[in-house]
């Protein structure tokens, strides 16, 4: 019986950041900041309806397997300005969910914003989640080149 190899930091880190991209872009066209704010269920975090349950596991192969990822290019003789570029565009985009998850989905999950005010913030997570769909796929394209630059020394 053939044995599998396990996966490279590479692969899981791949993995990581294409399950956070396409979340991002599958929540932005079903409209799950309207899904959340129109429920009319129960308010809480991890309940139906939260996309918390879905993202914790894959955090540590996006943040942990890029950073791994990174510090393999440094080391090895990567470009170093790609690799801050990179890391770069990984912290905006990990900065842009902790707003987005702290200063628009929490509040929406637990009842907290009166509805006059929920198509206002609906609207800003749209626009933010497009730049952080922006920042991901910048950091793809500068790890990519991260790894490549490492593979060829």
């Amino acid at each position: 019986m053939a044995k599998l190899a396990p996966p490279s930091a590479n692969g899981i880190a791949r993995f990581g950041r294409a399950a956070w991209f396409f979340g991002n872009a599958y929540e932005a066209v079903v409209g799950v900041p309207q899904l959340i704010a129109g429920a009319g269920r129960r308010p809480g975090i991890i309940g139906t309806g939260s996309p918390a349950p879905y993202y914790a596991p894959i955090t540590p192969a996006a943040m942990g397997g890029t950073s791994v990822v990174l510090h393999r290019g440094w080391q090895g003789g990567a470009d170093h300005r790609t690799v801050v570029a990179a890391a770069a565009s990984l912290a905006g985009a990990l900065g842009l969910s902790t707003y987005l998850i702290r200063g628009i989905n929490i509040p929406l999950l637990k009842g907290e914003i009166a509805p006059e005010v929920q198509s206002h913030l609906i609207a800003r997570w749209h626009r933010l989640n497009v730049m952080r769909l922006g920042l991901l796929i910048a950091t793809e394209v500068l790890v990519r080149r991260v790894e490549s630059a490492s593979t060829q020394r």
